[in-house]
């Protein structure tokens, strides 16, 4: 299995269509068939982009899974995440905003 292999079934397990995933990236559908059917590459800048809603990097890169976040997730918070991951960008960012503006500061450690 090679990197588009792996690609296509992040995408599928993220639950993306090829336009929607392509767009998270501003990439072109036919850029995506292309980096899915392993003619081209995405490079490491799309991997990145790609990261912010779950795609394992490592997995595509290699093969080889990462550990998995939502195994110390509780339920409600796997849920709050995929909901956040399948919000259009703009819904995200208000996501991220309304968190950090509700959110409680962290003690800081002693010996810091």
């Amino acid at each position: 299995m090679g990197i588009g292999d792996r690609l296509k079934e992040e995408r599928v397990r993220l639950g993306y269509t090829q336009p929607d995933f392509a767009a998270l990236v501003g990439a072109s559908k036919s850029s995506l068939i292309r980096w899915e059917a392993g003619t081209k590459s995405p490079d490491i800048a799309h991997l990145a982009e790609w990261s912010t809603v779950g795609l394992d990097v490592l997995y595509v890169a290699t093969g080889t899974r990462s550990q998995p976040l939502e195994s110390t997730l509780t339920k409600e918070e796997e849920v709050l995440l995929d909901n956040y991951r399948h919000s259009a960008p703009e819904d995200q960012a208000v996501v991220r905003r309304t968190a950090s503006a509700v959110a409680k500061p962290r003690k800081r450690s002693s010996a810091a």
